[in-house]
């Protein structure tokens, strides 16, 4: 099925009409030319013909629309922090755990690492965040003003890896992280949860229509299609030509064109 857009396919059409009317007036100067050089045609005037007015009937199979979506990041700043901060704190029990080589439930004050006014707190702007709390503060005012939310990895991706950074470095977790997290398990299954969160939290704001698709072959319009799916366009064109002329000021002596129409 061919698709292209219907302002592609109806300009093209009126394009083809300005180009009939190019051929016809350039065989039309042919024939004056012609009949200049006759002695007895140069008496007759050269024939050319116009259409005032052209009716067009044109059916068109709607094929499809092509559609922008606005998304929005919808997760609160105090929820985010506490997303977070949830996975780093589970990190942290993993690592805790794997040297203690005891599996108990960790105390979630003495986890908690977060001030819980940070939602209040601007994020640093510079050279860059200073502690994980302001990198997490970061990575949520970006995703409020992203205008790329349907492809978050790379935003995501680049800040969690700044955010842990900052984290075990606060915590004097970096050597323990090296020992029992090698290949970054921990940091890869944090990512793929976090991601998979952020991505819950964007939704379609608004969605707008770009361009309507159209297939204006017509065995198709014929063939595969029914009353729903096709629309007829007519169009009723008005034939109008217009001169370029050059004007001169006498004053100035300024040489102006100047559009005139029939």
């Amino acid at each position: 099925m061919s698709e292209i857009t219907l302002s592609d396919y109806t300009g093209y059409i009126f394009r083809e009409l300005i180009k009939a009317r190019q051929m016809s007036d350039e065989y039309a100067r042919q024939v004056a030319l012609t009949y200049a050089q006759d002695p007895v045609l140069q008496h007759f005037t050269a024939p050319r013909f116009k259409i005032p007015k052209m009716e067009l009937t044109i059916p068109v199979l709607i094929a499809g629309a092509r559609y922008t979506s606005t998304l929005r990041f919808t997760m609160p700043v105090r929820t985010f922090i506490d997303f977070i901060g949830g996975k780093l704190a589970s990190i942290e029990y993993a690592l805790r755990a794997a040297a203690s080589r005891i599996l108990i439930r960790p105390d979630p004050v003495r986890l908690q690492f977060l001030p819980r006014d940070m939602a209040a707190e601007p994020a640093s702007r510079g050279d860059g965040p200073q502690t994980s709390a302001e990198a997490i503060k970061l990575l949520h005012e970006a995703l409020l003003t992203s205008n790329d939310l349907g492809h978050p990895e790379g935003m995501v991706s680049y800040a969690w890896g700044t955010i842990l950074q900052l984290w075990l470095s606060e915590r004097k977790l970096v050597e323990l992280y090296h020992k029992h997290s090698p290949n970054n398990e921990l940091s890869k299954q944090a990512y793929t949860e976090i991601l998979a969160g952020i991505k819950g939290a964007i939704v379609v704001d608004k969605v707008g229509i770009d361009n309507l698709l159209v297939d204006p072959e017509t065995n198709l319009i014929k063939n595969g299609s029914d009353a729903t799916s096709v629309f007829t366009i007519k169009a009723e064109m008005i034939e109008e030509g217009f001169f370029v002329r050059s004007v001169r000021d006498d004053t100035t002596g300024e040489v102006t064109q100047v559009v005139e129409f029939e």
